[in-house]
């Protein structure tokens, strides 16, 4: 099943024509983008489609270097998803250097 058209702004680097809701390799993309960047209307079109297991899954594993830290911090707390603060770091989004802790 395609993407509505108007939730193709949350997905500008990829093709949204190869991007399915059905397809559940895509699940993770599509709710890592609307969770992060989303309005009312695509929250309320991502938790029509999704149900509130294969959203907390999303969270409990979240993608390594894509997550606004206000995002991640919110809808962790809103669903109540433990997520190990090593992978929640890691999810991050971040533009300054990481320094090596030896």
């Amino acid at each position: 099943m395609p993407l509505p058209k108007f939730l193709h702004k949350y997905f500008w680097s990829y093709d949204v024509s190869k991007i399915s809701s059905a397809d559940h390799a895509d699940r993770d993309l599509i709710v890592t983008h609307i969770l992060n960047l989303g309005d009312t209307g695509a929250l309320k079109w991502l938790f029509k489609n999704y149900s509130l297991e294969q959203i907390k899954d999303v969270l409990k594993e979240p993608w390594r270097g894509v997550w606004d830290k206000r995002s991640l911090n919110y809808w962790k707390n809103i669903l109540e998803v433990d997520i190990p603060k090593d992978i929640y770091e890691k999810a991050i989004f971040r533009l300054e250097p990481q320094v090596r802790k030896r």
